[in-house]
């Protein structure tokens, strides 16, 4: 069975990062694949946009709290089973830093913890916080721990800054379609599809 023909549930994990508000452009180009969406908003995130808003696209969640029609007894462990992959976007240095440490301290990271299928993170940042060595660890660290990581840096005009900066930005809906179908693939070639990745995806 090919890829394009297989269904799949994906786990969408938004950090607090300001790009979560476009997080409405992305949940329909991954429903329109015919894949299963289910979201969980770190506190911080659901601080920035309505879980209320997310929940008008996918069932959300939020640590103890779920908008929209299912019902988790276990949240970490029913979501962490029930994805066939799930991606972290947008993923910020702190849930990176968690990640990388094994911290748990929320229902997002608990998921992540418990989750033992492709997770692919897609960091946004600007650049003097991506290019610090403590997060350069953390990005390595993730990688071999066998995490994918979109490391695409993209520029852009800084009115206040008055020059070019170059960030770790997410990347649009539909490359992100096209590395989970990348990554699942990989995964699929390999009878690896109960285990995590095991390199970067750039």
């Amino acid at each position: 069975m090919t890829l394009n023909k297989l269904s799949l549930n994906v786990l969408v994990i938004s950090a607090g990062s300001v790009g979560v508000v476009h997080l409405p452009s992305y949940l329909p180009a991954l429903k329109q694949q015919d894949w299963s969406v289910k979201c969980i908003l770190t506190p911080a995130a659901a601080g920035l946009i309505m879980p209320s808003t997310v929940a008008a696209y996918v069932d959300t969640f939020v640590d103890d709290q779920s908008w929209g029609a299912s019902v988790a007894r276990v949240p970490h462990m029913d979501l962490a089973h029930w994805a066939d992959c799930g991606i972290v976007l947008p993923a910020t240095a702190d849930i990176i830093g968690q990640v990388a440490c094994g911290l748990a301290p929320n229902l997002a990271t608990t998921t992540i913890l418990a989750c033992a299928k492709p997770l692919l993170f897609f960091p946004n940042m600007e650049e003097s916080m991506a290019r610090k060595p403590a997060f350069g660890r953390n990005l390595e660290r993730l990688q071999s721990d066998g995490y994918y990581v979109h490391t695409e840096w993209r520029k852009s005009y800084s009115v206040g800054l008055n020059r070019d900066v170059y960030s770790h930005g997410m990347p649009p809906p539909n490359v992100v379609v096209d590395e989970i179908r990348e990554v699942m693939q990989s995964a699929l070639k390999g009878g690896d599809t109960d285990a995590r990745g095991r390199a970067g995806v750039r």
